[in-house]
C-alpha cells in the first residue's frame, strides 16, 4: 500500500503486478509517501504490504466519508498469467518446497496467491458485497493494466 495525504491518493499492491517498482519510484519521488508499518526488513513507513483497501482505511484511521476524497489505484493482471508467475516464484525463493511441486499440487495446497478480487474491489471472494456498499468506488478507483506496464506506469506516475 502506499498513501500520499498531500496528494489523496492510495495504491494498493496487488501481489505479482510490478508494485515493487512503482514503490521504489513513489518512494524516490513523493515527499509524504507512506507505505505502512515497520516490516520485518523494512522501517516504518518504508514496507510494502500487500493489504486490502478496507484494511488500509482501517490501519490509517480513514472513514468512509473521507475515503471518496482519494483517488485509489491498482494494477491488475491476467489471472492465469498472475498464477504462473506467482508459481515461479515460490520455486524459486522457496526451492526445497516447491521446486519439485506440480502445478496440480501448486493448486491443491493452501500456499497459492489469493485472488485478485480483494486488492481490485475489497471483496474476500468473487461472489462477497464490496465491505462498503455505499462508496461508489468506481469514480475513484483506477485500474491499471499490468500487460502494458510500461504506458500504464508512466500514466500513474
Amino acid at each position: 500500500m502506499f498513501i500520499s495525504r498531500q496528494h489523496k491518493i492510495i495504491v494498493i499492491w496487488n501481489p505479482k503486478t510490478g508494485s515493487q517498482s512503482i514503490h521504489r519510484y513513489l518512494r524516490l519521488n513523493v515527499p509524504d509517501a507512506y507505505f505502512g508499518p515497520a516490516g520485518h526488513e523494512e522501517s516504518e513507513g518504508k514496507a510494502h504490504w500487500h493489504i486490502p483497501l478496507s484494511r488500509i482505511m482501517k490501519e490509517n484511521q480513514i472513514t468512509a466519508e473521507e475515503i471518496i476524497t482519494y483517488r485509489i489505484a491498482t494494477f491488475w493482471r491476467d489471472p492465469i498469467d498472475r498464477f504462473l508467475s506467482g508459481y515461479a516464484w515460490k520455486q524459486r525463493e522457496f526451492p526445497d518446497l516447491y521446486a519439485n511441486m506440480s502445478i496440480r499440487e501448486y493448486v491443491e495446497t493452501e500456499q497459492y496467491f489469493r485472488l485478485q478480487k480483494v486488492y481490485l474491489a475489497d471483496r474476500i471472494h468473487s461472489f462477497d458485497e464490496p465491505r462498503f456498499p455505499i462508496i461508489n468506488f468506481d469514480s475513484i478507483w483506477t485500474w491499471f493494466n499490468f500487460h502494458d506496464y510500461e504506458n500504464e506506469f508512466r500514466r500513474l506516475a
